[in-house]
């Protein structure tokens, strides 16, 4: 029997591999695609990692922690984990969410700088200021590289010992005398002392009782090629989001052909099966917001591409960090409300800590949550 089983080695379930590995622990890993996939929160190429951020206190263990890990495996892995270039935050001065990012960088002395237009244009020429807005520069932000991470955790976690299956589907999960069995669509069976469930919005498959806490949500992103392509890179287009009254969406730089994405934040559509997977994207996506997304990034010109994405969102966007139902020693990670993949390393540490009975050493309440908790704070968009 195995110490531990883990389902799902997308961007948290890697990590956890990985790090139990290291402890010293017999590791299987089960996963249904293939290595470094680009499904649910590894989707997309890019992700951002911020420290002026809109949840504040709540969030600033874990974002210190993290920010250390990803530069830790930055200096194992160069040019593959991140580009650490800073971040950006634009928009209306009285959006409440620049309100509440700006006073929280300012209450735990987070660096930070206000910029002027003039000063925004000499730095940061790509981008523009609609009348009511100001931009405000995170130096401790940073690009992170979602499949060259995941490939490169994973293949620390069998350098240290772990056994990862990939291209086999874990079906079912049964309890049996001193642990679980993981049963597979291959027919293999697993059994571990102890499992972690962190198959993204596949996870309540395992756990349905998930289906009470998260709402799966399709995720579109938009490429756009530009007319200055050099302009546009992460050592000069810092990633970063923009909340300029109903223009609200988040900017990467280019790292392909395809050019720099743009996450349109509306409505996100629910979905009701992720085997189904995101419905459909009109043509006309977003076109509403097309003039004043081309008055704020002057610089782009045709969209080259088009995908999206499924991801689990919970009412507080904390996370389900949580016992499954009916076994005492399986636990599930899911719901990562579009922040866990910058939060990976610290959360697969945490899961690891409580489902081997050790004391964490982050104090994380702000950040994970129970499957049955209730929220009982106004939430105002990461």
């Amino acid at each position: 029997m195995h110490d531990i089983a883990i389902i799902g080695l997308g961007a948290l379930g890697v990590h956890a591999a990985a790090s139990a590995a290291r402890r010293g622990l017999d590791i299987v890993g089960i996963e249904t695609h293939q290595p470094a996939h680009e499904r649910g929160a590894t989707g997309g190429r890019t992700r951002i990692f911020r420290m002026v951020y809109t949840f504040g206190g709540d969030y600033l263990p874990a974002l210190l922690e993290a920010g250390r890990a990803w530069d830790r495996l930055e200096a194992r892995h160069p040019g593959r984990v991140l580009h650490r270039h800073g971040a950006l935050l634009i928009g209306s001065a009285d959006d409440p969410e620049l309100i509440a990012a700006s006073s929280s960088a300012l209450q735990h002395g987070i660096p930070h700088e206000v910029l002027t237009e003039a000063r925004l244009a000499e730095r940061w020429g790509q981008h523009r200021l609609l009348p009511a807005d100001i931009a405000i520069a995170d130096p401790g932000g940073a690009l992170l590289l979602p499949q060259s991470i995941t490939a490169a955790v994973s293949q620390e976690a069998v350098e240290a010992g772990a056994r990862l299956h990939y291209g086999d589907a874990a079906t079912t999960i049964e309890p049996i005398a001193g642990g679980t069995e993981v049963v597979c669509e291959s027919g293999r069976r697993v059994r571990a002392r102890r499992l972690i469930v962190a198959a993204g919005a596949w996870s309540s498959g395992f756990a349905p009782e998930l289906d009470e806490a998260i709402e799966l949500r399709r995720v579109v992103l938009q490429w756009f090629s530009t007319s200055d392509p050099a302009a546009a890179s992460p050592a000069r287009f810092p990633v970063g989001l923009r909340r300029s009254g109903v223009l609200r969406y988040s900017f990467f730089p280019q790292t392909d052909a395809d050019g720099i994405k743009i996450n349109l934040h509306l409505p996100k559509a629910a979905v009701g099966d992720v085997a189904a997977g995101a419905p459909p994207v009109a043509d006309d996506y977003g076109s509403e917001l097309e003039p004043l997304l081309r008055q704020t990034l002057p610089g782009i010109e045709r969209r080259t591409r088009v995908a999206s994405f499924v991801e689990g969102y919970t009412s507080d966007y904390r996370i389900v960090l949580d016992r499954i139902a009916g076994f005492d020693d399986a636990w599930v990670l899911a719901g990562g409300s579009g922040q866990a993949f910058k939060f990976a390393p610290v959360l697969a540490e945490h899961a690891l800590d409580l489902a081997l009975e050790d004391e964490p050493r982050l104090a994380l309440e702000g950040v994970v949550r129970r499957i049955s908790t209730t929220s009982t704070k106004t939430v105002v968009g990461p």
